[in-house]
């Protein structure tokens, strides 16, 4: 970077580097320079690893192995011992209840398919990133068949008082969070209206089985919180109450987990239901750091992918291979479960040598579509909906013979 020349800020204002950043922090504490620089933090980083995304390849699956499916931990996996596990349920009831494993599983039984997708997801193409998130690109997905009892069930047994408004519900992974001169010491917690949770309709369930297994840790051993169709926060995880409350939770995980122009913004709106999107399958093979892909030329090339839409039927995906200047309609598949994605495929025809930038968009039964919008989304930089891009290069026939040498943007320094 040059010295003394003036960067954007994700605010729209300008800093000087030699004035605003001071060289020596070591990166493991560099953890705010997001405000200046389009690029990562180490402890960014440190939280993506951490957590981790799908493979991409991986939406060729119908149902997303457990080990492909995205995971965010939020603070820290708990330990905890199934047999003396209780989940409490009290607060505005008539009868408080306290629910050992065997209960649960004693009630009736539901399984579903049902997409889960970050709040962040997309996060990495957006242009400017005010706030320090996990850096998702657009892999924090994935669809599994979820295993579980109606929560609304659990909750007419406990019988909600009328001056019940939100139901509460509290993990036991314990943190910290909130700005410098105020954080808190909390518990995960996310919340619900009474009239959403019970609607049948909503399919909201205790979960403890994910693909046919029990729960494993990470996953939220032994009952985490589904809401199918909603962003991925308000599955909390290792439940340990649910309460029933007269007042709207605002703060803590309502607040982080929302859409605001600044941290104190009165108008923010909390993230619920996922919003419209389309991934792709990359095609061909990949280089190891920048993940271009490469094909040979070929008269014709299928692109297959998955489209979302948080419980909305998906009604059209478009795709492009010319980064976005011109669409065209894909086929979709028949679909599996009202939250589930819907796969799709499309035939790329006459692929022949040269660079392409391929994207895919997605449309539901509400008009609704990906937002293919570089400025700023919000200040939280929540489920941005931007188009993935994939680069391609294609070469003629016989150059991606083993051992051939590929010319390419970043390589390793020579042995």
């Amino acid at each position: 970077m040059t010295s003394g020349a003036t960067y954007p800020t994700a605010n729209g204002e300008r800093f000087t580097l030699d004035v605003d950043m001071n060289a020596d922090v070591p990166p493991y504490e560099d953890y705010q320079h997001t405000d200046h620089l389009d690029n990562f933090t180490v402890m960014e980083v440190v939280g993506k690893s951490r957590c981790h995304g799908m493979h991409l390849e991986g939406l060729t699956y119908p149902i997303t192995p457990i080990g492909m499916h995205y995971l965010l931990i939020h603070y820290d996996v708990p330990e905890i011992d199934e047999k003396a596990y209780q989940l409490k349920v009290d607060g505005l009831v008539n009868n408080k209840l306290t629910l050992d494993m065997d209960n649960i599983r004693s009630r009736p039984k539901v399984t579903m398919p049902a997409t889960m997708e970050c709040c962040g997801n997309g996060r990495a193409s957006q242009r400017w990133r005010l706030w320090a998130h996990v850096p998702w690109n657009h892999d924090a997905i994935g669809t599994a068949e979820w295993t579980g009892t109606p929560l609304r069930g659990v909750l007419e047994d406990a019988g909600l008082r009328d001056d019940a408004v939100e139901v509460l519900f509290t993990g036991r992974d314990k943190g910290i969070q909130g700005p410098p001169d105020g954080a808190e010491v909390q518990y995960f917690q996310r919340s619900l209206s009474v009239d959403y949770v019970m609607n049948s309709d909503n399919d909201v369930l205790l979960c403890y089985e994910i693909n046919g297994q029990p729960l494993p840790p990470q996953h939220g051993f032994p009952l985490r919180l589904l809401v199918p169709g909603w962003l991925g926060a308000t599955n909390v995880k290792w439940i340990d109450s649910i309460e029933a409350t007269s007042t709207r939770l605002t703060e803590r995980q309502m607040k982080w987990y929302s859409y605001a122009e600044n941290d104190n913004d009165p108008n923010r709106i909390p993230c619920t239901f996922q919003q419209t999107r389309a991934m792709m399958i990359p095609p061909g093979i990949p280089d190891f750091l920048c993940r271009f892909r490469h094909l040979e030329e070929t008269s014709a090339v299928e692109l297959r992918g998955r489209a979302w839409a948080g419980g909305l039927r998906i009604e059209e995906v478009d795709v492009s291979i010319d980064g976005g200047k011109t669409w065209s309609p894909a086929k979709l598949d028949a679909p599996f479960g009202k939250w589930a994605w819907v796969g799709w495929s499309f035939i790329w025809k006459g692929v022949t040598p040269g660079q392409y930038t391929l994207r895919c968009r997605a449309k539901d039964e509400r008009g609704n579509m990906s937002k293919d919008d570089d400025s700023v989304h919000d200040y939280y930089a929540m489920d941005i909906t931007k188009p993935q891009y994939v680069d391609v290069n294609v070469y003629p026939k016989g150059t991606l013979a083993p051992l051939n040498k590929i010319p390419l943007p970043v390589q390793f320094p020579s042995l």
